[in-house]
């Protein structure tokens, strides 16, 4: 049976898949638009340096390394996936509202300090949503077979990716509302509003989600708390397919993460861009992802996950020699629209596959290391971006190193993917 006909039988609130679906779209409405707005804000208005606003990632980042495999392992023992994503979802939406009062104020130390901290906890929470997020995947009444965590993975992604271009387009129209225009915080201001739509739009879909959910076993702790940080990293320590397929996921994530965060500057300085251009650019990519998701939930779901995965990867490793060695306009706009279907792909089949290995008492654990290795991928990647940039070459030169370097670090999770036996292998 499929995904939509149980839907339709239950009807949409008995079985929490649009709710599901629904809450990727509603957090990435906020999220957009603390990267576009608080950035600007801080760094072009305050006149801080852009390290600061960096550093703040970075802070959020280390927590998150020690704190999400704790929540997979708790998530495991008590099975309160429900509460803990009430939780975060709610501080951060209170951390959004607080954020522009604190950017009104006069002290420095309320005024900026305040500011990073109250926008560090909305990327933390942010972040660690998606633990239980994940893991309440499995528990929805609509879900019943893999090949039904396999379609709904996908809508979630593709709802995603669409809900950052109804952010970005939500941020634009509300600056433009006559007391927001006005302001002389304006790009501040605007978290408020963003913050007291997120929390309207997320306990409507919570609830939804609620009744939604299948009614868990009273779970007995076994463990203690002890026990509980001991076992934390227990699916890294132990040769499996799920430690495979976390490191192999630890590569093209570094690789891709990597190439997103720098495409803007790529397409300002080797495709000659300009800034209307580029957020042109990256919504069209966005909603390239969304339409990549969707097509992943109908046509490749059903089909086997490790080799869609591979399949992805391989292609990956053509398009990103082809985006460095381009340098006309329409066949980057092609590349870009190209990238982001396989971005949805990629990202909705990764979720699936781990579900399909990760035994489910563990799944918590595999998505708090699943979170993990995603952060940690935003920090080698990079790094070996920006020392390819330091090379003495041309600048196209050292564009085509750099994503052939992403290119080649595809290239090995997909034959670590391939391979049966190996140091990391079960």
């Amino acid at each position: 049976m499929s995904t939509a006909s149980v839907a339709k039988r239950r009807g949409p609130i008995e079985s929490g898949v649009p709710a599901w679906i629904a809450y990727d779209f509603i957090n990435s409405i906020l999220i957009i638009n603390g990267s576009i707005y608080f950035s600007k804000w801080l760094v072009q208005e305050q006149h801080v340096n852009t390290f600061w606003y960096d550093f703040t990632y970075a802070a959020s980042t280390i927590l998150l390394l020690a704190c999400l495999p704790l929540v997979g392992s708790i998530l495991d023992l008590y099975l309160n996936g429900k509460l803990i994503l009430l939780l975060s979802s709610v501080l951060m939406g209170v951390a959004a509202c607080i954020l522009p009062w604190l950017g009104n104020q006069q002290q420095y130390g309320y005024k900026i300090i305040g500011t990073l901290c109250m926008f560090g906890t909305i990327n933390f929470m942010y972040q660690a949503s998606f633990v239980p997020y994940n893991w309440l995947l499995t528990r929805l009444n609509g879900v019943n077979s893999q090949a039904e965590v396999a379609s709904v993975s996908g809508l979630g992604e593709g709802a995603g990716s669409l809900g950052s271009v109804a952010g970005a387009v939500l941020g634009v129209q509300l600056l433009k509302i006559t007391f927001l225009s006005r302001s002389l915080n304006a790009h501040i201001d605007i978290f408020y509003w963003l913050a007291v739509i997120f929390l309207i739009l997320f306990a409507i879909d919570y609830w939804m989600l609620y009744l939604g959910m299948k009614l868990d076993q009273d779970s007995i702790p076994q463990e203690s708390l002890r026990a509980i940080f001991r076992v934390s990293f227990e699916l890294i320590r132990k040769p499996s397919k799920v430690r495979r397929f976390l490191f192999a996921f630890l590569l093209y994530a570094d690789a891709l993460l990597t190439v997103q965060l720098n495409i803007p500057i790529y397409m300002r300085e080797r495709i000659g861009l300009d800034d209307a251009a580029v957020p042109n650019a990256i919504a069209l990519a966005l909603f390239a992802g969304f339409i990549g998701a969707l097509f992943y939930s109908w046509k490749l779901s059903r089909i086997n996950l490790k080799g869609v995965i591979i399949a992805t990867l391989v292609v990956w490793v053509v398009t990103l020699i082809l985006l460095g060695v381009t340098t006309s306009r329409i066949a980057f706009f092609i590349l870009m629209s190209w990238s982001g279907v396989l971005y949805g792909v990629i990202w909705s089949v990764s979720r699936a596959y781990l579900i399909e290995l990760a035994p489910s008492e563990r799944l918590g654990r595999a998505f708090g290391s699943y979170a993990v290795f995603e952060r940690c991928a935003s920090v080698v990647g990079p790094l070996a971006w920006g020392a390819v940039m330091l090379l003495p070459l041309s600048l196209g030169t050292r564009y085509i190193f750099a994503f052939s370097t992403m290119s080649g670090l595809v290239l090995i999770s997909a034959v670590l993917l391939l391979l049966k036996k190996g140091l990391i292998s079960s």
